[in-house]
């Protein structure tokens, strides 16, 4: 079972941290095209 989806993102979208309701599954995040100045954190970094 796989699943995608594609998402795009105006300049100086924020996205807020977010989780699932349990670790059953691993999700990845990919960014294709990355402006200069985008940044990235994952846990609390």
């Amino acid at each position: 079972m796989s699943e995608r989806d594609v998402f795009g993102a105006s300049p100086l979208t924020v996205i807020p941290p977010h989780h699932g309701q349990t670790n059953a599954r691993l999700v990845a995040h990919l960014a294709l095209i990355v402006p200069e100045g985008c940044s990235f954190g994952v846990g609390y970094d």
